[in-house]
Order: structure tokens, then sequence, then C-alpha cells
């Protein structure tokens, strides 16, 4: 969640607190449609942004694998086979692919030309062999690229996954904002003439302008009353010296 998803979630959490807490006084309101509504969209809300958060972590360490399987690729694989291309298979079939060492190239090109590479370099597999290469020099190679698009493919669906997560945090927010109208509305016309827990209500309920979970009661009790200091009509005297005037001589 964003930080304002993360505001309006809270406020929803302190509206469930704030009912429970005060379920002697709003009676059959903790049973109605909008706290059902609030529940049930708070709970959404946990779900989702689990998943979310393990997605966000899974997209972090997707992108050091890819990188890493990409660096693999290009170094161990396709520069070797490049470099002894140019030296030595000049004019041989589909050379220009041979000769690609995979710089600059996005993770999917990379994949599609360790796949063009490999494939051009099957039929010299025997020069390979007797330059020293090893016999598995091509299943090294297209091992390596199915292992970056394997990787490629993991990140994709972890995205798709992150988007359904946010859509629905985005409906179960819709939802949860509902559910408080609603009961604002029986709050307001309930509690009409108790100023001091309709205060508190709209205290629990309020979405905070900063992140965080603002500090509200969650049950409504009268508050001492604040001694007010009257101001003092002492005057001030203010004690730089004043310089003496001297007469004229």
């Amino acid at each position: 969640m964003n930080q304002e998803q993360q505001r309006k979630a809270d406020s929803l959490r302190r509206v469930q607190d704030f009912i429970g807490a005060n379920a002697d006084v709003v009676g059959a309101l903790k049973d109605s449609e909008g706290s059902k509504q609030l529940n049930e969209a708070v709970d959404a809300l946990v779900n989702h942004g689990g998943n979310q958060a393990a997605t966000d972590l899974a997209l972090a360490g997707q992108i050091s694998r890819r990188r890493a399987l990409q660096a693999e690729l290009r170094a161990s694989h396709m520069q070797p086979l490049a470099t002894f291309a140019r030296a030595k298979l000049r004019g041989a079939p589909d050379f220009a692919a041979l000769v690609k060492s995979g710089k600059g190239l996005g993770p999917a090109q990379l994949v599609r030309a360790a796949r063009a590479m490999a494939t051009a370099a099957a039929p010299q597999l025997d020069v390979l062999m007797r330059a020293g290469f090893p016999a598995d020099t091509i299943t090294q190679l297209g091992a390596a690229a199915a292992a970056l698009e394997d990787a490629i493919t993991e990140r994709a669906n972890a995205k798709v996954r992150r988007v359904g997560s946010t859509k629905g945090i985005r409906e179960e927010l819709l939802k949860g904002r509902e559910a408080v109208a609603m009961l604002n509305a029986v709050v307001s016309k309930q509690f009409v003439s108790d100023k001091t827990f309709l205060a508190a209500w709209r205290a629990a309920h309020r979405v905070t302008a900063k992140p965080g979970i603002a500090r509200v009661p969650t049950s409504v009790s009268v508050s001492a009353p604040v001694a007010v200091v009257a101001p003092s009509t002492t005057p001030v005297v203010d004690n730089v010296a004043k310089p003496e005037v001297q007469a004229a001589a």
C-alpha cells in the first residue's frame, strides 16, 4: 500500500475498534450491514496488503537474480564463443549469430541471441572441442538461456500478481469507506445530542493527514476540566538600565 492507502486502511481499523469498544452503547449497530461490510473490507485488505508486500519482496529478489543470470550468460557462455568465432570461424554459416556477445541487449533479446548462437554453433562442435571447449558447451549455453528466460517469466507473473493485489486494495478501500458512510449516517442520527460521543466517533473515522494510526479514544469518557489561568495584571518592568541624564554645566 502507498501512504494514502495506508492512512485510509488505518481509519477503517479505528472504526472497527471504536465500535467494538462501545458495543454496549451502539447496540445493534455492531451487527448492522455497515459493520459487516466494514469487517469484510478490513479482512480483505489484510490479505491483499500481505500479498502485495510479499510480491514486492519477490520482485526485488528477482531483479538481482535476473541480472546475475544475464551477466553469467554473457561472460561465461556467449563472450568466449564470440571471441573464438571471430578468430577461427570466419565464413562459417550464420557467422553473424556466432559473434554476438550479447553486450547492450535487454533480457529477452539476450535469450534470443543466445539461442541463435547455440543453433549456429551446433555444426561447429567438433571445431570447438578440438580447440579445447567442453563437449557440452552448446548445452550449457542453452541451459543458461533457459534459466534467464525462466527468471523473466517469473518476474512477469509476479507483476501480474501485484497488479491484482493493488486493484483489490483499491476496491476494498472503497467498500470500507462506503461502510463507514453508512455507519456515520446512523451514528449522526442516534447520537445527535451526545456531542462527546460524536466527537470521538469523528476522530475514529477521520483519515489522518500523515502516515500512521492516529491515537484516538476507542471508548468515550468525560475528560477533566482544563484550568484556565487568567492573564497577569502586573505591569511588565523593563529591567534595562536607563542612562542618567547629566545637567548641563
